[in-house]
């Protein structure tokens, strides 16, 4: 064995051009598998950070039946002691509860139906980050009567920093109209037409007295310390917080859409993958059939010589073998520095839509896992050798009478 290994290192080097192909092949497509996966990893993280990051959240708790009817009369029971429990948690970084209506903003002549939520401005930067957004003026400060806005609606309302708005609003159990005069205090910008022309920020009280609710509360975002607790249901957490009075929901509940496009972006990555490999296949298959046509005397030789038909097909796939193991070894070497440029420098996603998110204005960067990449590399190497056994079986079969008349 120790033999044949050293006779099929050393015909790698007999035919540097063919090795050369095959190797730049192996190579060259590893390390474009390696880029897909980085950057496709990367897109993945970035789409959920974008999607999640805004207002969403990780997971939100609400009272059973809230989602579907969005009436202002479903507050959480007992709210302050779920809040409680959920920032005992230890995956729970952060809690923000909000309370949610729709009402009407107006100012002078003009107006406009938007969705009100009152929050407690410390507690949702910790959540989210829509302060993060403000192009003008500045965000919740827990001032009594303070107005966030989106930039579409305030130019529907032709109001700036500064200017009064009147927010008339149903009460939550009563159903009795209310009016409050409110301040913008600041314009955020988020690129999502719906929360730039339908989305108002108060501060907690304000919207607490306005809707009448008691110091209770219509929903609890919750930002875990790692994004894929998220997607994780077998957690305990889940069945804690869901009963037959509420529910805790994970933002691939709360936004079908995004979960959806995010699986048919790891579909396209796998067909990527598929058809990245088959060129590489295709490649070193056929490669490796001229490099047999081009050694059929040197096989009519050795089978004259007493050379086992077996024998010469393990000549063949070791060499092929060692071929992938110096292919492999480039390949990682090109994709790492591929990837670490990604990395580094990102890609510019600003501007592009994707189920419904919106891409931010900052970049996007390649992430490295070492369980894909090392997936990867089996794979590949795995691949070749499989591509290797109709060749080595050509040679195998190769009748040494036939063979010697052959050109050589």
């Amino acid at each position: 064995m120790t033999m044949l290994f050293r006779m099929a290192w050393r015909n790698l080097f007999r035919n540097t051009r063919r090795t050369f192909i095959t190797g730049s092949a192996i190579g060259l497509g590893l390390a474009a598998v390696l880029v897909t996966l980085a950057v496709g990893e990367g897109f993945r993280d970035y789409m959920v950070e974008s999607a999640t990051d805004v207002t969403l959240g990780h997971a939100q708790l609400h009272r059973v039946g809230y989602r579907k009817s969005l009436s202002a009369k479903l507050v959480i029971p007992d709210s302050e002691r779920w809040l409680k429990k959920l920032e005992d948690r230890p995956e729970i970084e952060a809690v923000s509860p909000r309370s949610r209506s729709y009402g009407l903003l107006a100012r002078s002549t003009w107006s406009a139906l938007v969705q009100i939520q009152g929050v407690r401005a410390e507690a949702e930067k910790q959540v989210t980050r829509l302060h993060e957004k403000i192009l003008e003026g500045r965000y919740l400060s827990g001032k009594p009567r303070e107005l966030v806005i989106g930039t579409r609606l305030a130019k529907k309302l032709r109001a700036s920093v500064g200017d009064k708005v009147v927010l008339t609003i149903a009460e939550a159990f009563s159903g009795e109209q209310t009016q409050t005069l409110l301040r913008v205090a600041g314009i955020f910008h988020t690129g999502d037409r719906a929360l730039d022309s339908g989305l108002a920020l108060v501060n907690a009280p304000d919207a607490d007295r306005a809707l009448g609710l008691g110091g209770m509360f219509h929903e609890i975002a919750v930002r875990f310390k790692r994004a894929s607790t998220a997607t994780n249901q077998e957690l305990s957490l889940w069945p804690q917080f869901s009963d037959d009075r509420v529910e805790l929901l994970s933002w691939t509940q709360l936004a079908p859409m995004i979960s959806k496009s995010l699986e048919l972006y790891g579909v396209m990555m796998l067909l990527i993958g598929l058809f990245t490999f088959g060129i590489i296949g295709m490649g070193i298959l056929n490669t490796l059939l001229m490099g047999i046509f081009e050694r059929t005397w040197e096989f009519g030789v050795l089978r004259s010589l007493g050379t086992s038909p077996r024998r010469i097909g393990g000549l063949i796939i070791l060499e092929t073998a060692c071929l992938a193991m110096v292919a492999l070894l480039i390949g990682s070497i090109i994709g790492g520095l591929l990837c670490y440029y990604f990395a580094v420098w990102g890609i510019d996603y600003a501007g592009i839509s994707v189920g419904s998110v919106v891409m931010e204005n900052r970049r996007m960067y390649a992430v490295w896992s070492w369980p894909s990449m090392l997936k990867a590399l089996v794979v590949v190497y795995v691949m070749t050798l499989l591509f290797s056994v109709y060749p080595a079986r050509r040679a195998a079969r190769i009748i040494p009478a036939e063979a010697l008349r052959a050109p050589t």
